[in-house]
């Protein structure tokens, strides 16, 4: 009788123990994001190809995630095309990776330059790195 009331006074000193740790964490734990790696800016040449990734330029007017975009760059990496992704170091949430003055190849041609704004982390094939690219296009 006397075993098991020390074995229940401990099992109470255990978990009044454990619910003292639980209850006070041992400090404030806070996430931290990772610093901006630097700036290495690039100029694209002219003929390149820029495959955006926000729902605005993409026609994503429902608002999901857009993953027939990362389909397509899998497709062109999986068939030797370089391709870049182009992120702005220290840019704020939603805010723009860069602007350029493009031509609307896919899904339908369009006429002159318009100045269209990058979010999202778009992805760019260099003018050198597009020869076989509208054919993996048309093909995806």
């Amino acid at each position: 009788m006397k075993n098991q009331a020390i074995k229940h006074r401990v099992a109470i000193i255990y978990i009044v123990l454990i619910l003292v740790v639980l209850y006070f964490p041992m400090g404030k734990v806070y996430s931290q994001d990772l610093p901006s790696p630097a700036a290495n800016p690039e100029l694209l040449p002219t003929g390149s190809y820029i495959i955006p990734m926000d729902n605005a330029l993409q026609a994503n007017t429902a608002g999901r995630f857009n993953l027939r975009s990362y389909g397509l760059i899998v497709h062109l990496l999986n068939n030797g095309i370089r391709v870049k992704w182009a992120i702005k170091a220290g840019k704020v949430k939603d805010g723009i990776d860069f602007s350029a003055n493009t031509n609307l190849v896919q899904p339908a041609a369009g006429t002159g330059d318009i100045l269209r704004d990058f979010k999202a982390g778009p992805f760019v094939i260099s003018a050198p790195d597009t020869t076989g690219v509208g054919a993996l296009f048309s093909g995806f």
